[in-house]
């Protein structure tokens, strides 16, 4: 998965981030459905990924959202925490619009409210990239880690193939076996 195993001292709060089964993430139900995937399609590690988006040239020109999530509590007591994943970027659409693959950091007890935007592109690498995040500033609250590609359903296609996330919390905690 990563380049380094999970740090001494440091815990992956995040549920199935390989994506190896159905479970863990909620699937927004939109015309552009995110779908658990294999090959041949891009998978970074292990069998499967998270496709996001106008994945296929028959995806339907829908101005959508493809989303998934996941609430994690990052503990108090954590001394640093960090939001990490590979991502896998497609988009024939210009940057700055309204097509872009993004990580936002939702509120689930205040209806969904953006808390913070981690991440927001318009990239078209076609080839696996990692990002690593600080979440420090987020010790101490429960929180939905929200990953989406967005379809402005002008005719550009813009997709997301997402593999490997994990939310580390480091220090200052007992680890759970």
């Amino acid at each position: 998965p990563w380049p380094t195993a999970i740090p001494p001292g440091c815990q992956d709060l995040a549920v199935n981030g390989g994506f190896a089964s159905d479970g863990g993430w909620t699937l927004g139900p939109t015309a552009l459905m995110p779908f658990y995937t294999g090959a041949p399609n891009p998978v970074h590690s292990g069998a499967r990924s998270m496709a996001m988006g106008a994945t296929l040239p028959t995806s339907p020109n829908a101005a959508s959202f493809s989303s998934i999530q996941q609430v994690v509590t990052i503990p108090a007591s954590a001394q640093t925490a960090q939001l990490r994943f590979w991502y896998y970027p497609i988009s024939n659409a210009a940057a700055d619009g309204l097509n872009r693959q993004e990580a936002i950091l939702l509120d689930p007890w205040a209806f969904g409210e953006t808390v913070a935007i981690l991440w927001r592109v318009t990239e078209n690498a076609t080839a696996w990239t990692s990002k690593a995040i600080d979440l420090t500033a987020f010790r101490g609250r429960t929180l939905s880690i929200y990953f989406n590609a967005r379809n402005a359903g002008d005719g550009t296609r813009t997709a997301l193939y997402l593999d490997d996330v994990e939310v580390l919390a480091c220090g200052g905690f007992t680890t759970l076996p």
